[in-house]
């Protein structure tokens, strides 16, 4: 799984704090490269919190292909 790193955390909960509570951050690939976007919650994402708030979402294949990498600042 992915690890990140508490300033990351805290990073990606700055970059929401204007943001509904809805609203998260999702690494997705595009022509086999990791993005970062503005997205929803989906039931069968794998679910990163920072202070309670969820600041970052994987579907399924993103998370797998992510396994033992850290996201870090």
């Amino acid at each position: 799984m992915l690890t990140i790193t508490e300033t990351a955390s805290v990073r990606l909960g700055e970059l929401l704090s204007d943001s509904p509570d809805d609203e998260v951050m999702r690494i997705v690939r595009q022509k086999r490269r990791a993005r970062m976007r503005r997205d929803h919650a989906r039931p069968d994402d794998t679910v990163f919190t920072h202070n309670g708030r969820v600041v970052l979402v994987l579907d399924g294949a993103v998370a797998n292909s992510l396994t033992a990498r850290t996201l870090d600042l």
